[in-house]
């Protein structure tokens, strides 16, 4: 790893190519490791692009491997992310705070962001697990295409679709009418009375959690003006209340 690495060869590639490709043995807390030192510089800015361009010492152990004293099983993140540039995490994985102070030592910004990117879907995905074991949900999604025109996409329970009366109506009663049944739900092929809707979802004790509509258009009792002058041609409200027993 001295500048003798940099002089030509002479036979179409440079000797610092040729260490770049060296195999590094690394004992990590114990837990030995094995990659190259192409691999370790792969983020030059990194505590460990820093060690193995020569810019802060190392030392070996008896066996002449580099050490490096930090979590042994960690590491193996570590390295992994320096490999290919993406983290994997084994399902269930718990120890977000040690592998963050890993990545901080290692002074890899893109693995911090990454790990708590992760972190974050993780728990995000964890809480919706947890919620709707607890609640119900109904979600409306209206979309305006410039082919067939407009369209309501409505999901939820069985039960809860069924005491609705705007959808029930249109699917008991109105012959010609344009639906079909979704996953989880039904799509409607045309205009509804979106107040009524919002209305009974009120009265089932449906709360509005989220629009991507503007707030002035929602009131108090989760209903919404029948009509919108909005350009957006898709439109989505999520309503949630506790499950009922």
């Amino acid at each position: 790893m001295g500048e003798d690495g940099l002089k030509e060869s002479g036979r179409g590639t440079t000797e610092s190519e040729s260490a770049m490709a060296e195999v590094v043995n690394l004992n990590v807390g114990g837990h030995v490791y094995t990659t190259t030192l192409a691999t370790l510089c792969m983020y030059p800015d990194s505590m460990l692009g820093a060690m193995f361009s020569g810019r802060i010492p190392t030392q070996k152990d008896s066996r002449g491997n580099y050490f490096i004293d930090r979590d042994g099983e960690l590491f193996r993140y570590i390295l992994n992310f320096v490999r290919s540039s993406r983290l994997g995490l084994p399902a269930g994985f718990q120890d977000w705070d040690a592998l963050t102070i890993e990545a901080d030592f290692f002074q890899i910004p893109e693995l911090i962001n990454a790990l708590q990117e992760l972190q974050n879907s993780r728990e995000s995905k964890d809480e919706d697990i947890e919620l709707h074991k607890t609640a119900d949900y109904v979600e409306v999604i209206y979309q305006k295409h410039s082919t067939w025109g407009n369209s309501y996409k409505i999901y939820g329970s069985e039960t809860t679709l069924k005491n609705l009366g705007v959808v029930a109506d249109i699917i008991q009663s109105t012959p010609g009418r344009q639906w079909y049944h979704e996953v989880g739900g039904v799509q409607l092929r045309g205009d509804i009375d979106r107040a009524q809707l919002f209305h009974e979802l009120s009265k089932l004790q449906f709360e509005l959690k989220f629009t991507n509509i503007a707030h002035s258009l929602v009131s108090k009792d989760a209903s919404l003006h029948a009509q919108s002058n909005l350009s957006n041609t898709l439109e989505k409200w999520t309503f949630c209340r506790e499950k009922i027993s």
